[in-house]
């Protein structure tokens, strides 16, 4: 009975201990972090603010964190002793579907049935 409330503690102080460590180590991850975008963006590291760095979805094995230099705001993926900094876009996602809606030929003049419509938009001044 003594020995497993021993083992017990042992488990918990072990199980802290890591979670401490995890902290510390996620901490330091996030100071060189802002260090190095400071160093690549060459801005004071003043203005720059990591998020926690925490495990990506995107591949597995990797982390993310969400770097805010001022205003601007960008996710970088970090794997092994690599930072990729870009966007991840959907591709199924059609970016010009939002444009195309907008473009209507409701109540524009025609000449004719032809299969091809050709329209011109221009702003008259």
């Amino acid at each position: 009975m003594q020995l497993r409330r021993g083992l017990f503690a042992l488990a918990i102080l072990g199980a802290l201990s890591g979670a401490v460590w995890a902290q510390k180590s996620n901490a330091d991850e996030k100071t060189k972090l802002i260090i190095f975008v400071a160093k690549l963006f060459n801005v004071d590291k003043k203005t720059v603010d990591v998020s926690a760095v925490k495990p990506s979805t995107l591949v597995k094995g990797s982390r993310e964190a969400v770097v805010s230099i001022g205003a601007n705001t960008v996710t970088v993926y970090l794997i092994g002793d690599k930072m990729i900094i870009g966007n991840t876009y959907d591709k199924d996602y059609d970016p010009l579907k939002a444009i195309m809606a907008k473009l209507t030929l409701k109540g524009r003049p025609t000449k004719g049935k032809g299969p091809i419509t050709i329209a011109e938009f221009s702003e008259f001044q």
